[in-house]
């Protein structure tokens, strides 16, 4: 492919296998703003997915950012694009939406936060209905969303860990550490629906997911263990001043407890986290 599928200025990339959940969110390609590229990497026949993308690959059972890198001049050509795993689960105005914020806010990398009833590995990436968007140094590796800017910047790290273990606690030293420029969409939410490590990719014998993330975090002079940061937020309400970002805070606390998911609001775990993200991110 020597140009975009269309016109269009957004694409969601995705791996798909045998069991994916992605005819939730495909909408109609008519009047989306965004292009669907399948890469098959399942056991069976990609024809069973034939009708539902604008371009359908066979691609080799391996995770996905190395199959990225194999396709990057042809994914680039995007001024935005998705990368989430087959098991997340959404409809296509959410994937509308998703875009939208992350341009309209100037986002380099972003994720959609994991709504309430999802496998969440990490704290951060859990749905605050407070805010529209939460800045952090971290996107999971599992939904990230790059600027065609940014996919170029971090691309040459996605071959360095086989695993992928330790990629997405690079990314953000990678694009200089902004403090305003990747983070979490909670104005578009998504569903994590299959258990942390559940994909169907099995790594090869031997390897050692653990080393990889130690080696790269390593060679890009990121600590371990690795410290998350949230640095501030656009408030969700409407309004002139609440539309204005608020810095990590008392204010942001507040708030952060005024949204917080049902299912965490009194969990240790999740404020011990959050707690230790934001006051030591400011």
């Amino acid at each position: 492919m020597t140009a975009p599928l269309t016109a269009k200025r957004n694409l969601v990339f995705l791996r798909v296998g045998d069991t994916s959940t992605h005819r939730g969110w495909i909408g109609d390609p008519a009047t989306r703003s965004y292009d669907v590229w399948l890469d098959y990497y399942g056991e069976g026949d990609s024809a069973r997915w034939a009708g539902d993308a604008a371009h359908l690959t066979d691609g080799p059972n391996t995770v996905k950012f190395a199959r990225v890198v194999a396709l990057l001049d042809a994914l680039t050509r995007y001024e935005a694009i998705w990368l989430p795993d087959d098991d997340i689960v959404v409809d296509a105005a959410g994937v509308e939406r998703l875009f939208a914020t992350f341009r309209g806010r100037g986002l380099l990398l972003a994720q959609p936060s994991l709504a309430d009833g999802s496998y969440v590995a990490h704290e951060i990436t859990r749905w605050n209905g407070s805010f529209e968007v939460r800045f952090t140094n971290f996107v999971e590796a599992m939904c990230p969303l790059f600027s065609r800017e940014a996919l170029r910047t971090c691309a040459p790290s996605f071959t360095e860990a086989v695993s992928a273990y330790g990629l997405d606690m690079i990314w953000a030293r990678m694009l200089g550490d902004p403090r305003d420029r990747i983070g979490m969409i909670d104005a578009a939410p998504v569903v994590h629906s299959r258990p942390i490590g559940g994909g169907t990719w099995r790594r090869p014998a031997g390897m050692d997911p653990l080393a990889d993330r130690v080696k790269i975090l390593a060679a890009y002079g990121v600590e371990w263990p690795f410290q998350f940061r949230t640095y501030g937020g656009i408030p969700r309400a409407p309004g002139a001043d609440e539309a204005a970002p608020i810095p990590a805070g008392l204010g942001f606390l507040a708030r952060m407890a005024a949204g917080v998911p049902p299912s965490v609001r009194f969990q240790r775990r999740y404020w011990s986290r959050t707690l230790k993200s934001v006051w030591r991110g400011r």
